[in-house]
């Protein structure tokens, strides 16, 4: 509880993106760890987005790795959550593609290598209690293209979550921006 009670304090993204940069990768194991079942009354809806205009991103950062990564939740038409997992080089093809965009509103899409050299993939979000290993998560991420094909994610506090993918040895935490 007192792990959850630090985090609430932390208020403003900028406060979240502060204790990012500062944890270590036995920081985020430990993270995990202290997570599991840290506060069963928290609603992860909370922190995702309840309506299909709206779209939340949190940034991460991995154990492994070092890449600043950002995910971004989205609600479909069908109430399904999906998202998808970038990096620095993806943030800036879409920023440059959408200034490119021509002007009738459709948007230009960027070569497909360059896709492949900065997307780390698409994902749908399954809410609720999952199993991974001896213990629960809140939320299931399935990637549908790359290399990864699950992540399990605890809430840690307000606006942070922590993930873990066993498949690929590595673990993450998202902060709400």
């Amino acid at each position: 509880m007192l792990v959850w009670q630090a985090i609430a304090e932390l208020e403003t993204p900028d406060a979240r993106v502060s204790l990012l940069e500062e944890l270590t990768a036995e920081d985020i194991e430990r993270l995990w760890r202290l997570s599991a079942g840290e506060n069963r009354d928290y609603r992860v809806w909370d922190d995702l987005p309840t309506e299909a205009s709206g779209a939340v991103t949190f940034r991460a950062k991995r154990t492994t790795g070092g890449r600043r990564l950002w995910y971004t939740f989205s609600l479909d038409d069908s109430d399904v959550i999906c998202g998808r997992v970038e990096g620095v080089l993806s943030r800036l093809i879409s920023r440059v593609v959408a200034r490119a965009a021509p002007s009738s509103g459709s948007p230009a899409a960027p070569s497909s290598s360059l896709s492949s050299l900065s997307s780390y993939g698409q994902f749908t979000a399954t809410v609720g209690t999952g199993l991974v290993g001896a213990g629960t998560c809140d939320l299931v991420l399935d990637f549908t293209e790359g290399g990864d094909s699950r992540e399990f994610v605890r809430a840690a506090g307000p606006g942070v979550f922590v993930a873990a993918a066993p498949h690929a040895g590595r673990m993450s935490v998202l902060v709400k921006l």
